[in-house]
């Protein structure tokens, strides 16, 4: 940006102005005296002098919470995106609960009840059925429900489903915290003329 120099018939020095600046009133910095600033057409008549412009260069803080910043907007996206499989998760398992027509609402008593009352009733053929599925399978796979162990998994599963999410929400607030200190704009040092 060029500058031109304005010199001061009171006491000798000169005042340092743009062209933005004609036409105006000017102060000399020397004496004090009201200098005015000719228009925009006679600026031809004063000496032109280049004035460096300083270069805005990012201090190593800067590009430390730059860093910062980055890490953890990565954070965040990444517990973000395991937040939102987790939460798939169990939005598929509670569409196959609903689709099964399964009640979550049952407990352990509840379980072991039913499952007595309805060994009561139950054949001698079925009986033989049962205990060929148990000695074959297991008898956690032949006498845990698929309701239950959807129902465990997903108890399991809540607090890491909180935890992830919160880690998320902190991350990206971190992130917009440094993002707004960046943004901020910095007092120049440099004197304007």
């Amino acid at each position: 940006m060029s500058k031109f120099v304005l010199p001061c018939n009171h006491c000798g020095s000169t005042v340092v102005i743009a062209r933005s600046q004609a036409g105006m009133s000017i102060p000399c910095g020397g004496c004090g005296v009201v200098l005015q600033a000719p228009t925009i057409r006679h600026f031809g008549t004063l000496k032109q002098v280049e004035v460096e412009t300083p270069v805005p260069t990012t201090p190593k803080s800067s590009l430390w919470l730059s860093l910062l910043a980055a890490i953890a907007f990565t954070v965040g996206a990444g517990s973000l995106a395991h937040t939102g499989a987790i939460g798939w998760e169990h939005y598929n398992l509670l569409n196959q609960v609903a689709a099964a027509k399964m009640d979550l609402t049952k407990n352990e008593e509840d379980y072991i009840r039913d499952t007595r009352s309805a060994s009561l009733q139950a054949t001698p053929a079925d009986t033989w059925d049962y205990w060929n599925e148990v000695t074959q399978f297991g008898l956690s796979q032949a006498s845990t429900p698929d309701f239950f162990r959807i129902k465990r998994y997903i108890e399991a599963q809540r607090p890491v489903l909180f935890q992830w999410g919160t880690v998320s929400a902190v991350s990206f607030s971190i992130f917009a915290g440094i993002a707004l200190m960046l943004r901020r704009p910095k007092k120049s040092s440099v004197p304007v003329a």
